[in-house]
């Protein structure tokens, strides 16, 4: 057989599959290749999904192909240039996101530069305008082996430099299959950008504000406000997408798609379920008119004009209309047809008897019952990472629908070398040090922990979004699973090994479910107070005749306690006497004929406080503690109150804190014990952590942190 008639016989002529191998000799990206045919693969990912995007584009508004393309993946290194795209501003202009702008988007010809290791080659140009190639018209990609198949990226964002957004690797769409293939940091032997400039620099720094896999913004109109400029628009990122398709497909690219960015009749659009994941979740309309046909003779074309324009309702879509009186009109339909924005065009089987009926009453709903479109679905897919690069984001903000992902198999090491990612807390500073300060390498540090500014994550659902993950394993992040803002995740069969923590939550749903958004308060009924009833409690009696007998009048004996080392029951039918503020002992005493009742205060020894000793750790005005260094004599470990205290020594305390804190050394809720012997005031003391350390004057080691301290006994 020919080679000719062999590769007729190998080509996907409508480009359902396509094929990327860098290895193959006969590998290219040059504009006249369509990398449809085996004997001639594209050299790159992006060069593939361009003509993915290409492939899917039918002459018409509103009609593109959807969901219709493969992209397999040989074994190799393949690398993505995904640093921010071109933003179309204007007829041949295009601003960067360093703020400048060029005309430097021309037609793709045979003189096109495709070499992703020059740093003004076009296929980056056509990225998101955040970073990430996007996966368009739901395009999967294929690898033939897992371990053998790697990508890397190009583009890390700079992790000191907040004014460097974070970014992603692949943006995907709905519909979009990704499977058997490895991601890797970026080339430790090459070089890549790590901000808007062309400037090249090592990557061994972390990765952590890029993620593997995150949605193509099809929702949100364009808003830029940085230290670069102040941009927005009413178009998203997918727009913008589909028009640089439109300019690099001109007519030196020999399959013109025309009309081109800027006319106002752009032929190549986003598909409403390339961000409309799943379906639409309901939505209903007036209609103002419907007519079959002409409205005059009835065809079985049925013509609907709605109040106002529908989000989501576009070719293909599921609705029903209700509430047309005339037969023929009513139930479940598709679009075939949109021609504005609030008028589209269904069939039926025949043709309704009224060419134009009333529609008083009458609505068009979207169906949620739909399976149109469906998930993005990461299956079997590995990410390696040394630097600590993200695995997935599902952020709803940038979907409509279901706002879902489907991910599985998908198995994450995020490790973290890079030593500026972490922090440690010394003792007795308190306060962390970074790796500026560090004697040994932090990221070896068992003691270390993430800056909050340099978490990673595995896999993050967030603003309402869901995930359905099954079989996942993360290794080494510091957050594995994260959810935030009415993020939801089902997590089965998954596992969390190392890292520092396993599920994380955080914020809530910007609006309730319209089932939970019925009740209402009406009354706020406080409870019922209790009524106090005091009541008597009989301690020990006295033993009169040792009483009596004992010349001192200053003393009562009780009856048969007469053993130091035992003391009298002090908790009696559930009440520990001397608990209550100002507790008193009362008795009655018989003499000629009539009872005389006498009482007396319970205090402390040493001191006339009732229930509790307290006294408050005095604290300067910048808010230290008079502890150690800054207590009264400055000697370490000593605590000083404001006033002078009548505690005793081994007399055992607690250490609150207005705010919790408490000094490094301390434990909250632990009973410790004091020392008063060997200071030089009485408004010091040392703790001890028992009461034999406190008696042999043995201290803990602690500092000045912590908030407002007081001491109770």
């Amino acid at each position: 057989m020919g080679l000719s008639r062999l590769d007729n016989f190998l080509k996907s002529s409508r480009g359902t599959i396509l094929y990327v191998d860098p290895n193959s000799l006969d590998a290219t990206d040059s504009i006249e290749n369509q990398g449809n045919s085996l004997t001639r693969p594209f050299k790159t990912i992006q060069r593939a999904l361009i003509e993915s995007a290409r492939f899917s584009y039918q002459r018409g508004l509103n009609n593109d192909r959807f969901g219709k393309t493969t992209i397999l993946l040989y074994p190799g290194d393949h690398l993505i240039d995904n640093r921010p795209g071109y933003i179309p501003d204007g007829v041949n202009n295009f601003r960067l996101r360093d703020g400048t702008t060029t005309n430097n988007l021309p037609a793709f010809d045979l003189n096109s530069n495709f070499d992703l290791t020059s740093a003004d080659n076009e296929l980056h140009k056509l990225n998101s305008i955040y970073g990430g190639v996007i996966l368009p018209r739901g395009t999967s990609l294929v690898g033939l082996d897992l371990r053998k198949t790697k990508v890397r990226p190009k583009y890390v964002p700079n992790p000191e430099n907040d004014d460097i957004e974070r970014s992603a690797i692949f943006r995907v769409t709905g519909v979009c299959y990704i499977w058997q293939f490895t991601l890797f940091d970026s080339d430790p032997n090459g070089v890549c950008y790590k901000d808007y400039t062309n400037n090249p620099f090592v990557p061994n720094f972390s990765h952590h504000k890029l993620a593997c896999f995150e949605y193509a913004d099809g929702t949100n109109d364009v808003k830029i406000e940085d230290t670069f400029q102040t941009y927005s628009t009413d178009r998203t990122d997918l727009d913008m997408y589909y028009e640089k398709i439109s300019l690099v497909y001109g007519q030196s690219s020999g399959r013109e798609i025309s009309p081109d960015y800027p006319s106002s009749g752009l032929d190549i659009q986003p598909k409403i379920d390339e961000f409309r994941i799943v379906g639409s979740t309901g939505q209903s309309i007036g209609i103002t008119s419907i007519k079959a046909g002409n409205g005059i003779v009835a065809t079985t074309n049925i013509t609907v004009t709605t109040t106002s324009a529908v989000d989501g309702l576009d070719v293909d879509t599921p609705f029903r209309v209700s509430g047309i009186t005339a037969a023929g009109y009513n139930g479940q339909f598709v679009v075939s047809e949109k021609t504005s924005s609030t008028q589209i065009v269904y069939q039926v089987q025949n043709s309704p008897i009224s060419a134009l009926p009333s529609v008083t009453g009458a609505t068009l709903s979207l169906q949620s019952d739909t399976v149109t479109s469906a998930s993005p679905y990461i299956f079997n897919i590995s990410l390696r990472s040394v630097f600590g690069m993200c695995g997935l984001v599902a952020d709803g903000s940038k979907a409509s629908g279901f706002k879902s992902m489907v991910v599985a198999q998908f198995t994450a090491v995020g490790l973290q070398k890079d030593d500026n990612a972490f922090v440690k807390y010394n003792s007795t500073t308190g306060a962390y040090e970074d790796n500026s300060t560090a004697i040994t390498p932090l990221s070896n540090d068992s003691r270390a922990v993430f800056k909050p500014s340099y978490k990673n994550f595995h896999i993050k659902a967030t603003n309402n979004s869901v995930i359905q993950a099954v079989s996942v394993f993360a290794i080494g992040f510091a957050e594995h699973f994260v959810t935030e803002n009415g993020g939801d995740q089902s997590i089965t069969n998954s596992n969390s090994n190392f890292g520092a923590k396993s599920l994380v939550a955080d914020g809530f749903r910007n609006e309730s479910f319209a089932q939970d958004d019925l009740g209402y308060i009406t009354h706020i009924i406080p409870p019922k107070e209790v009524p106090l009833t005091e009541s008597s409690i009989e301690f020990s009696a006295i033993d009169v005749l040792q009483t009596v007998g004992i010349a001192s009048t200053a003393h009562l004996y009780l009856y048969a306690e007469k053993n130091l080392s035992v003391p009298p029951e002090n908790v009696i039918e559930g009440y520990r006497i001397g608990t209550r503020v100002n507790d008193t002992l009362k008795v009655l005493v018989a003499s000629a004929g009539s009872a005389t009742e006498y009482s007396s205060r319970i205090v402390m020894p040493g001191s006339q406080s009732s229930s509790e000793k307290s006294f408050n750790v005095n604290r300067s005005a910048a808010g230290i503690n008079s502890i150690g260094a800054f207590s009264s004599g400055g000697t370490s470990n000593v605590l000083t109150f404001t006033q002078s205290h009548t505690l005793l020594e081994g007399e055992s305390i607690r250490i609150l804190s207005d705010n919790g804190h408490l000094p490094d050394g301390l434990t909250p809720n632990i009973v410790y014990f004091a020392i008063t012997s060997g200071l030089t005031t009485t408004t010091n003391i040392k703790i001890a952590k028992t009461l034999n350390d406190a008696l042999n004057g043995t201290p803990l080691n602690i500092n000045a942190n912590g908030g407002a301290l007081k001491s109770c006994k």
